[in-house]
């Protein structure tokens, strides 16, 4: 028997009456991880290399290195940063550790400008003397320390969060698998977001690029404290987290109209505290989400793209909710005993908890993956819950490097699954050519060995990714693409056949027409010996006029190769006529009339919950 939670229990019901009561969340953030498809044959490099030169990234790591690399735009900051240092290095010179004319040849840019200056004079390099610290030059070797602590900063501000992910990248997966680059890591810009559910309203977006064509753009942002279950269910799903007002970097939108969306209000500002140019807009009542936001940032990132062909246009998300602070009960026990409907809505995303049944409760609560005694972890298909027991109450919510892990293993999950449901998706398109079937066993036989490989180290992740592939039902997928697999390759022996036959025929054809053209000196020796036949009277009605044709000479022989000549070609035209016809797509439709102007588009209306229980039953409306 747990002593201290019955007397927890207790004391709360002696003090309060009734141990009732709805769940208290301090600080909790959200992960969305969104999967989408590259156009064919992207190249990532490129890609990475076009995204960080048009300031829409910041920053960008490649395994095996941890090295984190930014955009040539910093070239020009870089440089001054270098100047600044080895400018500041001249207190060694001040100190008498080393002479001017020393420092000058180590330093020949900084010292050029350091005469022009005066910071340093000829004399004193020329006497290679060293000199007293004057008040000048100490003012200037602060300021430019200053300067050179300020560059750094901001480095280290757009580059902490992938340098976090690729640290993490090096202790999960395998040295072999990293050190083929299968993907490189980007820092995108943030954009600031208005909402009653967010807390300082910065949402970090970061990508995630894979060799095979796949792209992971996950979404970080942190809650508001003191949120509910109800609040935080409608956090943790994509379709359902809305914006007041969001504001991006105007790399990322640029001047144009943002898609098919009316804005109430689009303004063009200065961003705190960096001075970037930013661009504000404002929404009506659930009309911009997060979901729109992807749309925004995955447009942008195709655009670069150099190449403009066919891609998957689906994705797919994955909501990760992080609990990191709780205000209630005092300890993890007492708090599922007293909330576990909220706590299955929480891992369910079902927002009517209360009126769950006690056994659909009771077995999500099993799943339970965490390996601590202060840390509960739920991973189902399509979202994860995680919590820290923590019940100190403090002011800090997750961090994004505290999180770092955990979203990795979840993009390896849903970069494998993307990758299948790519190869399922071409499998079901029509391959009309050869080469477009020999293409697709290419990729399909690419896409299985990346899903064999054993890229993640940890058992217990990879038991959680295991786990999140067999609620998508991976597995099936994958035992379904090694039967098409092998279909491919029967229809590629077929198709070879088909052109093989069609290939003989072809040169069957060509032979026909040359024996015409090649046949007719025999053709006029054939003539020519009818002409001389002498036929008996009793055939000469039949064939007179025959003899008689054959000795017209040239007529006679052009007619004859005429006639061949059209014989073989209705030959070909029947063969081609009478062949399989290709199968045709069908196109859709309109069936009855539109009421213009105003057609009425019907929705359902958003359903707010307060206690696990509707505030208002959900209907659908007509939107004018």
């Amino acid at each position: 028997m747990d002593l201290p939670a019955v007397i927890g229990d207790v004391v709360v019901k002696f003090w309060s009456g009734n141990t009732s009561h709805d769940a208290k969340f301090g600080g909790a953030g959200v992960a969305y991880t969104y999967a989408f498809s590259l156009p064919t044959g992207a190249n990532i490099y490129e890609l990475a290399d076009r995204l960080l030169d048009s300031g829409v990234a910041r920053a960008a790591s490649i395994p095996p290195s941890r090295q984190v690399r930014i955009s040539r735009r910093w070239q020009s900051a870089l440089r001054a940063r270098q100047l600044s240092e080895a400018i500041s290095n001249l207190s060694s010179v001040i100190k008498g550790e080393m002479t001017w004319r020393a420092w000058a040849t180590k330093n020949p840019r900084a010292a050029a400008y350091a005469f022009r200056r005066r910071i340093l004079r000829f004399d004193a390099l020329g006497r290679g003397r060293t000199v007293k610290s004057s008040e000048k030059t100490q003012r200037a070797l602060e300021q430019l320390r200053e300067i050179t602590s300020k560059v750094d900063d901001k480095v280290v501000d757009h580059t902490k969060v992938v340098g976090a992910l690729a640290a993490v990248d090096d202790q999960l997966l395998s040295p072999t698998y990293l050190t083929r680059s299968p993907f490189i890591r980007l820092e995108l810009q943030s954009l600031s977001a208005e909402s009653g559910l967010l807390g300082d309203g910065e949402i970090l977006p970061t990508l995630l690029l894979h060799r095979s064509g796949v792209a992971l753009l996950t979404f970080h942002a942190v809650l508001g404290r003191n949120r509910t279950t109800d609040e935080l269910i409608e956090a943790s799903s994509g379709k359902q987290m809305k914006f007041d007002s969001c504001t991006f970097d105007g790399a990322v939108v640029g001047a144009g109209p943002l898609f098919e969306y009316t804005p109430k209000g689009d303004e063009w500002l200065t961003t705190e505290p960096d001075g970037e140019l930013g661009r504000r807009f404002e929404w009506q009542d659930d009309q911009f989400g997060i979901e729109d936001v992807f749309f925004v940032y995955q447009d942008r990132i195709r655009g670069l793209v150099s190449l403009k062909r066919e891609q998957v246009q689906d994705y797919f998300c994955y909501a990760s909710l992080f609990v990191d602070d709780l205000d209630c009960c005092g300890s993890k026990r007492r708090w599922i005993r007293r909330h576990s409907r909220e706590l299955a809505g929480l891992m369910m995303r079902h927002p009517p908890y209360a009126e769950l049944r006690e056994a659909v409760v009771t077995e999500a609560v099993k799943g339970d993956r965490g390996l601590h005694d202060d840390e509960s972890r739920f991973f189902t298909g399509g979202n994860a819950l995680l919590i820290s027991w923590d019940f100190d109450g403090g002011e800090l919510s997750p961090s994004f490097v505290s999180i770092a892990n955990t979203v990795a293993i979840i993009e390896n999950a849903a970069l494998q699954y993307w990758q299948m449901y790519v190869l399922d998706y071409e499998l079901q398109l029509d391959a009309r050519s050869h080469r477009r079937l020999m293409a697709t066993q290419q990729m399909l036989a690419q896409g299985i060995e990346e899903f064999r490989s054993n890229a993640v180290v940890y058992g217990s992740a990879n038991d959680i990714i295991a786990s999140i592939l067999a609620q998508l039902r991976v597995p099936e997928l994958y035992q379904r693409l090694l039967d098409r697999l092998s279909a491919t390759q029967q229809l590629l022996d077929s198709r070879r056949v088909q052109e093989s036959v069609r290939r003989n025929y072809l040169i069957a054809g060509i032979g026909s027409v040359a024996t015409v053209f090649l046949g007719i000196p025999a053709i006029r020796d054939s003539l020519g010996v009818i002409a001389q036949w002498n036929s008996p009277r009793y055939l000469e009605p039949i064939f007179g006029p025959l003899t008689s044709w054959a000795k017209s000479g040239v007529s006679a022989v052009l007619s004859v190769y005429a006639a061949v000549l059209l014989l073989v070609l209705a030959v070909l035209a029947l063969g081609f006529l009478f062949r399989r016809p290709a199968t045709r797509g069908r196109k859709n439709r309109k069936v009855g009339i539109e009421w213009t102007p105003m057609s009425p588009e019907w929705q359902l209306s958003r359903v707010r919950h307060v206690g696990g229980r509707p505030e208002q039953e959900g209907e659908a409306t007509k939107d004018w």
